[in-house]
């Protein structure tokens, strides 16, 4: 009988590669990383924009509800006086649609005829709350005009400054 002469020992990759290489296992590392950075990043961008639109969505509620308090301005003259005397006021909603704050933005304009004769009738009569710089200066409409309208409504209603 032949002999088969010395057995080679055979080593396998399997012994020598136990799981991932460790270069593998960096990048992989990182990828995920990269992933998981790139996953919260778009989180907080997603989370702001609906931030944004609730926001932006309060906003427009507030504005539609400033308009619908503007409208019943003249509800308020038909109810107490018969009718409406405020034409101008009534064309200007008229023709402005649903932007009641536009509206009062043009109104509370310093370069307009001050005080018109309906608004200082309102107030000598003490009916302040049936004027547009009433609503303005309401503090939950506040973020719809800037510090210096509601300035001009707060100086309008006081009959005192008007002599100035």
């Amino acid at each position: 009988m032949l002999s088969p002469g010395p057995v080679p020992i055979l080593t396998s990759n399997r012994a020598k590669s136990r799981g991932p290489k460790p270069e593998i296992e960096k990048e992989e590392s990182k990828r995920m990383k990269n992933n998981e950075r790139e996953h919260q990043e778009l989180a907080q961008i997603f989370l702001s924009n609906l931030k944004e639109n609730a926001r932006r969505s309060e906003t427009e509620r507030l504005r539609q509800k400033f308009h619908q308090d503007m409208l019943h301005l003249l509800d308020l003259e038909i109810e107490r006086w018969g009718r409406v005397y405020s034409i101008r006021f009534q064309q200007m909603m008229d023709r402005n649609g649903d932007n009641g704050v536009e509206v009062a933005k043009k109104l509370l304009r310093l370069d307009r005829e001050f005080p018109p004769k309906m608004f200082k009738q309102m107030v000598e009569a003490h009916q302040e709350d049936m004027t547009v710089e009433y609503l303005v200066k309401q503090k939950k409409y506040r973020e719809l005009f800037t510090e210096e309208e509601i300035s001009i409504a707060v100086w309008r209603l006081n009959p005192l400054s008007w002599k100035v």
